[in-house]
């Protein structure tokens, strides 16, 4: 009895690490549920399965058990009915390629393409995570069980094999469908604060940090692919009296409405960000000159327009003043695009501002 429980315990250990490993390495491309990533996952899946089934329990001198089904019940609640089969399919060629073709074997790769087939349904069901693992787990615990009764028939030990192999699978379900909620809760917090790290907390835009990082991805896109790209630099204007006219909580609504506004008039390709205060920008890739002009223009006229509203119902009127630079049309050095820009920026306020003005 303490050897199977040393073995069951192995393999819990042994499901919690490979869980841990697998999240670790694909927990950024997670977000990529086509087919092509959920079958290659599926097979991946699968040979965590093969491996379980090599640390198999035996709870009798000629009778083992294993919990391969761990892997077809994550892909079948977590992924495709394309990645359940998958996985089956490894875990069931594998059973009849090392422990030869025999009933015993052929029951295995049955077994585990209709246990496939059966939690890749109750996955595509819209019933709840919970509701998913409880269904699977009982087929998991119920199908296997069949196939013990029908290749034991006659055993003295039948009725003991299945209960020593129901209760572990349900223990194994139960640890793993916890854990999997732990995972996925650790994984939103993760993706949260990464997020965080990119966003400017007041206006919800991107931050300079993230700014800077996707300038030089896309600049050096640029210079391979020769497309344009360009830059607005915009500040508001006289906002410091903004500020001291209603107060700085309404000259936060500003900085968040304008934040709106610059997202609801650029394309979902363009970077828009805080660069903090008053400054903002907005980098356009495969924009010309001419184009980015337009963007400009169509951005200063919005904001011009717009009547912005404080928190005591008062209205609150801005202008802002944007430089644009271009690269290669304007500027030849692409090193130079945000130092132009920001020359176009601070002549713009200097020809009276509630101006757009291009570099160089």
């Amino acid at each position: 009895m303490l050897a199977i429980i040393k073995e069951l315990f192995i393999n819990l250990m042994i499901i919690i690490a490979i869980l841990t490993l697998g999240n670790m390495i694909v927990r950024d491309s997670l977000i990529k549920k086509s087919k092509k990533h959920s079958f290659i996952i599926g097979i991946l899946s699968g040979v965590f399965g093969c491996l379980l089934m090599l640390f198999s329990v035996r709870i009798f001198p000629n009778i083992i058990i294993d919990f391969r089904c761990i892997p077809i019940l994550l892909m079948g609640i977590y992924f495709s009915l394309s990645a359940t089969m998958a996985s089956s399919m490894v875990i069931g060629i594998f059973r009849v390629a090392v422990y030869g073709l025999n009933m015993a074997s052929f029951s295995g790769l049955i077994t585990a393409l209709f246990l496939g087939l059966v939690c890749g349904l109750i996955g595509k069901q819209n019933i709840g995570i919970k509701n998913k693992w409880i269904f699977s787990g009982i087929v998991a615990c119920v199908v296997p069980g069949i196939s013990f009764v029908l290749l034991l028939m006659g055993s003295n030990n039948l009725y003991l094999i299945v209960l020593v192999y129901v209760i572990s699978t349900a223990l194994a379900v139960l640890l793993t469908s916890q854990f999997m909620k732990y995972i996925v809760k650790s994984n939103e917090e993760y993706y949260l604060a990464k997020e965080s790290l990119n966003k400017d907390f007041l206006t919800g835009l991107q931050n300079i940090r993230y700014f800077d990082t996707s300038l030089n991805q896309n600049l050096d896109e640029a210079k391979k692919t020769q497309k344009p790209i360009s830059l607005l630099f915009m500040d508001i204007d006289f906002f410091k009296k903004v500020n001291d006219t209603y107060g700085h909580l309404n000259g936060d609504i500003v900085l968040k409405e304008v934040g709106q506004i610059l997202k609801r008039l650029s394309r979902d390709t363009d970077v828009v960000a805080r660069k903090g205060g008053e400054e903002f920008t907005v980098l356009l890739p495969d924009c010309d000159a001419s184009k980015a002009v337009k963007v400009a223009e169509r951005i200063r006229k919005k904001i011009e327009e717009n009547i912005f509203v404080s928190d005591q119902k008062e209205e609150i009127k801005i202008t802002v003043s944007i430089g644009v630079s271009s690269f290669p049309e304007t500027i030849a050095d692409e090193e130079k695009l945000i130092e132009q820009a920001d020359i176009a920026l601070y002549k713009a306020k200097r020809s009276g501002r509630n101006k757009v003005w291009v570099a160089p």
